[in-house]
């Protein structure tokens, strides 16, 4: 069965060809209602008493999935809690039958990931609340523009983007969690984004290794999530990799001199083989220094003070935007007034009706 999202994703042959790849099988009955012996029947091994638990726990993640595309969902849908719910509601059913006792919550979640990684379905398609649902905003005016910052700290600056040029914001609070990112995704195409367009992906991290990684990791999520025409930017110049997200918190755009701000990598990270290949693409803050042993250092993005970080975005996004900001602008600007006039009507009215009364 196919969900709006799943449809986007994958065609028939592929659904099936995923189905296929992940042993999902068609089952005469639910899984919840077998017995141990049945359970075995078709999830046990040939020579032994014990049960293919990870097949079994992505035939049941299935099965679940059509029971509420079918319009009846289980219990945990309904309270639309976190992920454990689901958990507590298959844990009620193992716990009958001593091989499938003990904490499988990781199995569980890591092949609910593996799922939507593969495009059956979404986070959304089960209902979960997204712990970080605050920390995203879908654009319409220029809905090919996806904006992301590294720190919590910028959230209010991201929504103050959102607001002036209508693009996708993100802040990531550190390592960005695949389910906000995948509930994003599946948002945009909900609300009939074209996803097929070519996105481009602004970034706002930190310029040492950990921040490229978590860049990098965010656009992992995107992609595993459905977005696949990503613009490559030749940031780093000729001859070195292009990446699908243009970096603005490096040092060129740093108005003082980054050396004065830079701080100091921790001793454990130089020798790691992703700290040398930031440092290889990006050619890092030491240059050649670092290659004869000497600390690699790396720049905050908090660093970069309010105004500069405006007038970054600004410079790199108005060759972009489909949709010009200052009609954005105006255009928030009238519907504000428009709401202020709104309550200042209500007010008036229910002072009214109280001087009546």
């Amino acid at each position: 069965m196919f969900s709006s999202y799943s449809a986007f994703r994958l065609g028939v042959d592929e659904h099936q060809q995923v189905l296929d790849e992940l042993g999902i099988i068609t089952l005469p009955k639910p899984i919840m209602d077998m017995s141990l012996r049945e359970i075995r029947e078709y999830f046990g091994y040939d020579t032994t008493n014990g049960i293919k638990k990870t097949l079994l726990m992505r035939n049941l993640i299935w099965q679940l999935f059509n029971q509420i595309q079918a319009g009846n969902p289980p219990d945990f849908y309904k309270k639309q809690g976190f992920i454990r719910g689901m958990w507590y509601y298959i844990k009620k059913k193992f716990s009958n039958h001593h091989p499938l006792r003990g904490d499988m919550y990781n199995l569980m979640s890591s092949q609910l990931t593996l799922m939507v990684r593969k495009g059956l379905f979404s986070y959304a398609d089960f209902n979960f609340r997204d712990r970080d649902a605050d920390s995203w905003k879908l654009g319409f005016d220029n809905p090919h523009i996806i904006l992301v910052a590294e720190k919590d700290g910028f959230i209010t600056i991201m929504e103050d983007l959102h607001r002036r040029y209508g693009c996708h914001t993100i802040t990531c609070g550190g390592v960005p969690s695949f389910m906000t990112v995948n509930y994003m995704v599946e948002a945009m195409q909900r609300y009939g984004i074209d996803m097929e367009q070519e996105f481009f992906i602004l970034t706002f991290c930190d310029f040492d290794p950990s921040g490229y990684n978590i860049a990098e990791e965010l656009v992992k999520h995107l992609q595993s999530s459905g977005l696949k025409n990503v613009h490559l930017f030749d940031q780093w110049g000729q001859g070195r990799k292009r990446r699908p997200w243009l970096e603005l918190a490096v040092p060129e755009n740093f108005n003082d001199s980054a050396k004065d701000f830079r701080y100091r990598l921790p001793r454990s990270t130089w020798d790691n083989p992703t700290t040398v290949d930031w440092v290889k693409l990006t050619g890092g803050l030491d240059g050649p220094k670092w290659k004869k042993g000497r600390p690699t250092h790396g720049l905050e993005s908090d660093e970069f003070d309010f105004d500069l970080i405006l007038s970054l975005f600004d410079q790199k996004l108005q060759p972009l935007l489909e949709s010009p900001s200052d009609d954005i602008i105006q255009r928030n600007a009238l519907q504000e007034l428009r709401q202020e006039f709104e309550q200042m009507a209500i007010v008036k009215f229910l002072q009214r009706l109280q001087g009546q009364t």
